[in-house]
């Protein structure tokens, strides 16, 4: 089994989870998954169903994303060695 890039697993899981808490906030605009923005909102400060509060959310889940994509990758490389 190869190993993973550790910078690429991090790109890769902070802009897919950055997007979905950015479709997230946007759904809760439209009156969907309110309570989850709420939830979200008490891990995530500043994110709520708002403009802004959403662009905030959106940057703490590309940072939370890119952080435990890293750590995935990186525990994963230390679990396969070649």
């Amino acid at each position: 089994m190869g190993r993973l890039s550790i910078r690429g697993m991090a790109v890769a899981a902070g802009v897919t989870w950055g997007l979905g808490v950015l479709g997230l906030g946007v759904l809760s605009l439209l009156g969907w998954g309110s309570d989850a923005v709420t939830v979200l909102g008490s891990v995530y400060p500043g994110f709520r169903s708002s403009p802004v509060g959403i662009v905030v959310g959106a940057v703490w889940g590309v940072l939370d994303g890119a952080v435990g994509g890293a750590l995935l990758a990186f525990f994963y490389n230390l679990a396969v060695r070649d």
